[in-house]
Order: C-alpha cells, then sequence, then structure tokens
C-alpha cells in the first residue's frame, strides 16, 4: 500500500467530450517525488519535509541546478504542522548555502507561536547571489532552516516545525 500526502498531489482540468461537453476533475498522485517535466515540478529534488525542533534547530536539503538557473523569484514555505505547547516565541530563519557563501532568503515568525501558516519569500537576491557565486562552477547548493527563539535569553521548551518541500515560483 502507498501513503500519499497532499503535499504529493496536483490537479488538472481536462476538456472531455461526449454528447456536449462537459469538465472532469483529473487528481494525479505522485508517489514519492516530482515527476520532472509536468505541471507539478515546482519542487526541489527533496521530497521529504523539514523538520526543525529545540534538539535539531537546523536541517538543509539539496536545491536542483535547475532551480538556480531558472531565477526563481519567490520561495513558498509551507508550515504543515507547528507544536509549540509552551508558546515560546520562535523564527525560522532560510539561506542559500553554497561552498563557503551563505546568502539569507528571508525569515519569518509564527503569531500566535502555535500558529502554522504558509510564508513567501522574495528569493531574487540570494538566487543571484548564489548564481554569481557558482559562475563556471558545479557546486551544491542547499537550502538551510534554522529555528530561532526570538527572545535568545529564553530557555528552549519543546517544539516542532514541519515543512512541506518548498516551491520556486
Amino acid at each position: 500500500m502507498i501513503k500519499l500526502s497532499k503535499f504529493k498531489a496536483c490537479c488538472w482540468r481536462q476538456r472531455v467530450s461526449e454528447r456536449g461537453t462537459r469538465t472532469a476533475w483529473v487528481v494525479a498522485f505522485l508517489a514519492m517525488m516530482t515527476v520532472p517535466g509536468s505541471s507539478c515540478a515546482t519542487g526541489t529534488a527533496h521530497a521529504n519535509p523539514v523538520i526543525l525542533t529545540d534538539q535539531q534547530p537546523q536541517a538543509s536539503l539539496a536545491i536542483n541546478s535547475q532551480q538556480i538557473a531558472s531565477r526563481p523569484s519567490t520561495l513558498e514555505i509551507d508550515v504543515t504542522d507547528l507544536s509549540n505547547p509552551e508558546l515560546v516565541p520562535i523564527g525560522v530563519a532560510i539561506y542559500m548555502v553554497s561552498g563557503d557563501l551563505k546568502a539569507l532568503v528571508g525569515s519569518f515568525a509564527f503569531y500566535p507561536a502555535d500558529h502554522k501558516g504558509n510564508f513567501f519569500l522574495d528569493c531574487k537576491a540570494a538566487v543571484a547571489q548564489i548564481g554569481r557565486a557558482q559562475t563556471g562552477r558545479a557546486q551544491n547548493v542547499q537550502l538551510l532552516f534554522e529555528l530561532r527563539k526570538l527572545r535568545s535569553s529564553a530557555a528552549w521548551k519543546p517544539v516542532r516545525v514541519t515543512i512541506a518541500t518548498p516551491k520556486w515560483r
């Protein structure tokens, strides 16, 4: 049995002709990875969610080199699950990393502290910076996610943030 999640599905409309015209919805479920070249291929090469916790506040995933070459302007971050029972004020910073270069894509915070959300970050400057650094060189590029306390003096309490595979727009 294949377990599917809402993040690996896409829909499109298809016109069907049968004694007139009607519209049928076709749903394609993608099992493990987005199919290259399909209309749903908007994510990175990595299909698993990013999980940040108070014990593991950093995580990264590889970026498909074609994503950088296409010069996207926006990175969509969908926080699908947030567990913050003590209401610790937290945020997430996202960087593009290539070799020694670390370019800030953007950051966001949760308000109220236990409400998940969908965030759109302007990534043009980071993509341009990484693109210039990669000219003539093939290096691995990663998205680095950092969970941060908004009050540095506060103690960490149990926190868990789950982020779906980011989408480039």
